[in-house]
């Protein structure tokens, strides 16, 4: 997908591996985030689920049961890149419950540009976009109805993931607002080609100057 902006915020995201002891439940994170939902937790395989399961605070990371005697852990942090750019908030997540029959059983809270932009597990097996589920704004279908009290966990990967550009080129203001960049750090899809955006200045809004317009500073 085209997008604006250092692809290191999608692709190189850290991850953490702890072990349980049957006791502890606090553990040390590598990296502050704000937020339970600025992370990923697998316990023994199983995503967990943020503010019930876990919470996060700084570099603190705190489990509501101590994880087993031997337990993998591994945490991914979702966030951490997103903090450099005023972002940190922008992931949040949401739950529901299957009932085995409604391929939509719930309704998304924020609307999604794509099935890649969201991750979605079902009592802790993340899914595959496209395959297991798609996305039509706030529309979450799955290809088969989650069966009855399954726990479904949806990440919102946050704005980041909507600053995407249309085949035409064109982006609105809407999309995105960065300033002060140089030259050379922000890139945009012309529809055939990535091409530099000139250096900006504070306080100027990334737009474009209508159809099949090219972004632009303004």
């Amino acid at each position: 997908m085209a997008y604006i902006g250092r692809d290191v915020q999608y692709g190189a995201l850290e991850k953490q591996d702890l072990t349980g002891d049957g006791s502890t439940t606090v553990y040390t994170l590598n990296y502050a985030v704000s937020t339970s939902a600025s992370l990923i937790v697998s316990v023994g395989g199983v995503i967990q689920e943020p503010d019930t399961a876990y919470t996060a605070d700084g570099t603190v990371l705190t489990f509501t049961t101590a994880p087993m005697n031997n337990d993998n852990i591994y945490v991914v942090f979702m966030g951490k890149e997103l903090l450099n750019v005023a972002m940190r908030d922008a992931i949040s997540f949401q739950t529901g419950t299957g009932d085995g029959v409604n391929v939509t059983p719930i309704t998304m809270s924020v609307s999604a540009p794509s099935a890649h932009s969201i991750m979605v597990m079902l009592n802790g097996v993340t899914q595959v976009p496209d395959a297991d589920y798609s996305v039509s704004g706030t529309t979450l279908t799955f290809s088969t109805a989650p069966a009855n009290g399954v726990a479904i966990l949806v990440y919102h990967l946050g704005y980041a993931a909507n600053i995407g550009v249309p085949g035409n080129g064109t982006v609105s203001a809407e999309k995105i607002s960065i300033s002060g960049q140089a030259q050379g750090d922000i890139m945009y899809y012309n529809g055939s080609a990535w091409v530099l955006l000139p250096t900006g200045t504070a306080g100027q809004v990334l737009t474009s100057g209508g159809a099949g317009a090219n972004p632009s500073w303004a």
